[in-house]
């Protein structure tokens, strides 16, 4: 992974999304999803990735690390759209390179 302060690696675009649960005509919960903060600069990254055998079947895991300028309302309940991908990542955790908020890696899985 890049040194943390090499902003000049940070190549991607990205949007923060949120969910904003809603609900259908008939009062259903439905998941809706909403942009926090859009067309910020990144780096998608794929340290690794694994297989694993649950209920039967290969479970091919693919985990992702985005990071960016820190930004103190992400949480792990957001999720991240990569527009050079075309694809969404649910955050599932947030670290801090160095502890001085300068930067930070989100840790996400694919979402499917």
């Amino acid at each position: 992974m890049p040194l943390a302060r090499d902003v000049g690696a940070l190549i991607h675009m990205v949007d923060i999304q949120k969910n904003t649960p809603t609900q259908d005509d008939s009062g259903v919960p439905v998941e809706s999803w909403s942009n926090q903060a859009v067309n910020l600069f990144a780096r998608v990254t794929t340290p690794s990735g694994r297989e694993g055998f649950r209920g039967g079947q290969v479970d091919a895991v693919g985990t992702h690390v985005i990071w960016m300028r820190w930004r103190g309302d992400i949480t792990t309940e957001m999720r991240v759209y990569a527009h050079h991908l075309e694809r969404t990542f649910n955050v599932v955790a947030i670290r801090d390179p160095d502890g001085t908020q300068q930067f930070m890696y989100l840790d996400c899985k694919e979402s499917v």
